[in-house]
């Protein structure tokens, strides 16, 4: 192999080597990217479950104070009579 060859293989072997550690540093930023998505959606989704665990409490004495209850049960009374109207 002449000295041509061999400096340009050494070259090529730089290249390959730089190549593989800028993929390596891009699939890791990937992977925390991707991981720092699904945190982000996961503390999302948590503190809306979280939030309705506790609002709960003061939205049923709110829908019972303002008589919503009563509300349901009239809709559901009225579609009970559309159904038997239905089954005439």
């Amino acid at each position: 192999m002449d000295e041509n060859d061999r400096d340009l293989l050494e070259k090529t072997h730089e290249l390959a080597e730089d190549n593989n550690r800028m993929l390596k540093k891009l699939y890791s930023a990937y992977r925390w990217s991707r991981n720092t998505k699904i945190a982000y959606w996961a503390v999302i989704v948590l503190l809306t479950f979280g939030a309705y665990y506790f609002i709960k409490p003061y939205i049923d004495f709110l829908t019972g104070t303002l008589g919503m209850d009563n509300a349901t049960s009239a809709i559901e009374q009225k579609i009970n009579a559309i159904r038997s109207v239905e089954d005439i």
